[in-house]
């Protein structure tokens, strides 16, 4: 091979490489860096791969630079040290067995020997199609870890796969007229290559246009699904806080109906239920802590359903009196992450069954922080809700980051050790102000 053809050949192999994985560990996590940041990184791989894979020759080296190249590319994404080597490693022999099938492949259907189809054209075309075969379980993976993102239509999943498939039938069957009509002239062959790579990379990006039209239009449905829940939501709560008004007008009244017991019953000075009925206008009295009506009205909501599982509430309240967000958005955050929270504690050992929330206003910001235990890992850029039973995730939490991002907020999971964190911080403007 001339060195025109082997530079050609050796940025197709590496692009198409990190492209691929890519998308194998985009399942797994968010990016590390902005879209820039990325192209321009995973140009820098490119390159410097390019030029290893033009200088070195099959070997244990080359292997090992291989796998390395699979980690930088890991590190582009959010990955914990163990994910990012467990998952590169797996990255790595996927590659391995789809050049493995490759070359069983070509020799099958060329009728050659595995070493012939390891050489010249076969080697081209065996460059090309391996990363295509490669595609094919990335793409199952992706679809099963982001069902949110794509839906579980039957259509997409074959329009998704009809690129590399397709792509691998073309090749197959322009290596075949190559070996009928085989090419003489070195520049011929030259350009027979740039059509392999005009071929690859238009079908890449065909694949990649595919890939983006299917998780925005999933988005789009999604967004309006929650649009949907979150008004559905506002009339529920509105009968919540309904409820909560008839709530306070009989505590009203019977705290006027025990100070009349108590004055007919002075008379007689029976001191025992005297006694009884101070102390329970005493407690009916009391200022309510933490004075927000719609934080005691979605809590105590709740609490039936965690006394049902046996789940204890800790809670930690500052300055609510001077919460001014609107009732229905405060009702509908604090309520899908309480929700959130009983779904997942009801789940964790009896013994471990505790949920702690915090709410608090600090420097015109509301945080509402919801710590508890969850079983088993759980990625936080696609949280799974087992209440809808298809492994995708719950519209839970898009009702809640399309409130926060109204109040220009966010809201932020964590899972550490056992334990999951919901973190919502907006600032604490109402209705008015965010008009």
């Amino acid at each position: 091979m001339n060195v025109l053809f082997n530079a050609i050949l050796s940025f197709l192999n590496a692009g198409l490489m990190v492209y691929i994985f890519m998308l194998f560990f985009s399942a797994f996590a968010a990016p590390r860096f902005s879209t820039t940041v990325r192209a321009l990184l995973s140009a820098g791989i490119i390159a410097v791969f390019t030029v290893l894979l033009m200088i070195l020759e099959n070997g244990i080296l080359k292997t090992l630079i291989l796998i390395g190249i699979t980690v930088c590319i890991a590190n582009l994404f959010k990955l914990k040290l163990l994910s990012s080597v467990l998952l590169s490693l797996a990255a790595f022999a996927m590659g391995s067995l789809a050049e493995f099938v490759t070359t069983i492949f070509i020799s099958v259907i060329f009728s050659v020997d595995t070493q012939t189809a390891l050489k010249d054209n076969y080697y081209v075309l065996g460059v090309i199609m391996s990363k295509f075969i490669t595609l094919i379980p990335i793409i199952a993976i992706r679809l099963k870890r982001r069902k949110s993102h794509y839906g579980t239509s039957a259509r997409k999943t074959v329009t998704l796969l009809l690129v590399p498939v397709s792509t691998i039938v073309v090749l197959t069957f322009y290596a075949t007229l190559t070996n009928q009509f085989p090419i003489q002239s070195e520049a011929l062959h030259t350009a027979s290559l740039l059509c392999y790579a005009v071929l690859t990379v238009s079908n890449i990006i065909l694949f990649d246009l595919i890939d983006h039209i299917y998780r925005d239009a999933e988005k789009d449905t999604q967004l309006t699904m929650a649009r949907e829940l979150v008004h559905s939501q506002q009339e529920q709560y509105q009968q919540l806080l309904a409820h909560n008004e008839t709530v306070l007008k009989l505590r009203h009244d019977q705290k006027n109906f025990v100070i009349g017991l108590l004055s007919e019953l002075d008379g007689d000075r029976p001191d025992n239920v005297r006694a009884a009925l101070r102390d329970e206008y005493e407690l009916l009295t009391a200022p309510a802590d933490p004075g927000n009506s719609i934080v005691d009205a979605v809590v105590n909501a709740k609490k039936h359903a965690m006394d049902v599982c046996g789940i204890t509430l800790d809670t930690s309240y500052q300055s609510l009196s001077r919460i001014v967000v609107s009732p229905i958005d405060l009702a509908i955050l604090l309520g899908n992450a309480l929700d959130n929270a009983i779904e997942a504690t009801r789940q964790a050992e009896k013994a471990d069954r505790r949920i702690s929330l915090t709410v608090k206003v600090h420097n015109d910001q509301l945080l509402i922080s919801i710590k508890n235990p969850v079983v088993g890992a759980v990625d936080v850029s696609n949280p799974i809700s087992s209440k809808r039973g298809d492994g995708s995730r719950g519209y839970g939490i898009l009702s809640m980051k399309s409130i926060a991002e109204k109040y220009s907020g966010d809201v932020i999971l964590n899972c550490t050790d056992g334990v999951f964190e919901t973190h919502i911080l907006i600032n604490n403007h109402n209705k008015e102000e965010i008009k």
